[in-house]
């Protein structure tokens, strides 16, 4: 695929074990595979999706949560920040997310393998399309000499932004939010116990029946700038201000 690009995506090396090894986190064992095999997609001149990300490596405050509990993957010029969610208790890697500059994220794989495969059919499509083929989720009031127009770059960033001017928008969703101090009084006892150990200020979301996308709203939260994380294996996220 890479190949067909007529180099518009690149395939970086992998990353060997001896350099897994000495990541700060820990790497199970298909998480090292796929870090084997493909260690970073690059698409024209914008930032890599990369397992070697700066961010990874520095000691830095990071909305993503305390260090320990995720892994960067790619940031761009839109100030989206993609990471891996990493289980704190077991070190298993779960859902890929991004967040913004503010508090908002948005769940969008449930897994770095499943991200890449989401990736690869993105890439897939841009290029079909911008071959001349009239892909079935092309907005139907394209004309003619603007769907002639189209090449893989213009193509691919509105798959990856989902800003609907060339494709038909994906499917998404918006997950429910409670602060903390109302989620651990609720009947639903899975919430409530996901929800005692948070400060009242903290806000909780509810992600037991993910849907890739799914936009968390945590922006209009009141407590400043926050970190994230995970309850319960992935069903709960919660946004905890910085300095609680």
């Amino acid at each position: 695929m890479a190949t067909a690009s007529d180099g518009e995506v690149r395939l970086g090396p992998g990353i060997p074990d001896e350099v897994i090894d000495t990541w700060p986190v820990p790497a199970p064992s298909d998480i090292r595979l796929l870090a084997r095999e493909i260690g970073e997609i690059s698409f024209d001149d914008h930032d890599p999706v990369t397992f070697g990300h700066p961010e990874n490596v520095e000691t830095r405050y990071c909305r993503a949560g305390v260090p320990g509990t995720w892994w960067a993957l790619h940031s761009n010029s839109a100030a989206e920040n993609y990471f891996a969610d990493i289980d704190s208790e077991t070190g298993a890697w779960g859902p890929v997310f991004y967040h913004w500059e503010d508090n908002t994220c948005t769940l969008v794989a449930p897994s770095v393998s499943d991200w890449f495969t989401m990736l690869a059919e993105g890439i897939d499509l841009s290029l079909r399309i911008a071959n001349g083929e009239q892909a079935e989720n092309l907005d139907p009031n394209l004309d003619d000499d603007e769907r002639d127009d189209l090449d893989f770059e213009t193509v691919f960033r509105d798959w990856w932004f989902d800003t609907g001017e060339i494709l038909l928008p994906r499917d998404s969703s918006k997950a429910m939010t409670l602060d903390a101090l109302s989620a651990r009084h609720s009947l639903d006892t899975e919430l409530a116990t996901a929800a005692a150990t948070l400060p009242n200020a903290a806000v909780i979301a509810d992600l037991r029946a993910p849907q890739y996308p799914t936009f968390i709203p945590f922006g209009g939260f009141s407590g400043g700038p926050v970190h994230y994380r995970r309850f319960a294996g992935g069903a709960f996220l919660a946004a905890i201000p910085s300095d609680s």
